[in-house]
């Protein structure tokens, strides 16, 4: 807590490289099996990195299926299935959880148009 008793969360600062770096090894495993995963649903998906985070879209039209925010001990991810649903958002620590979600986040990237 500092001087006007804000705390500090657990999000890392910097760009998504050195945030990588300073994963806890499970959750590094994490964020390189949901890219891996992310890119192989299309040819058409592009990596935006972000500050503070990564988000995976289609191409040309640029449509968000998913948003990968890293913090010190988990994933924050953001399953986005178009403008008219809520995003789900889900925090991530191991490849276990990850696999739990992968299908819906296969259906996001199926609905966005």
């Amino acid at each position: 807590m500092g001087k006007f008793n804000l705390e500090k969360d657990s999000n890392l600062s910097g760009n998504v490289e050195d945030i990588v770096q300073n994963l806890a090894d499970p959750v590094r495993q994490v964020f390189f099996a949901i890219s891996g995963f992310a890119m192989s649903l299309g040819s058409n998906v592009i990596k935006d990195d972000r500050p503070h985070r990564v988000v995976y879209a289609k191409s040309i039209v640029f449509r968000s299926f998913l948003d990968v925010k890293p913090h010190v001990d988990h994933l924050e991810v953001k399953v986005i299935k178009g403008r008219n649903f809520e995003p789900e958002t889900f925090k991530i620590k191991n490849v276990q959880e990850l696999d739990e979600i992968k299908i819906k986040i296969k259906d996001a990237y199926v609905r966005v148009s």
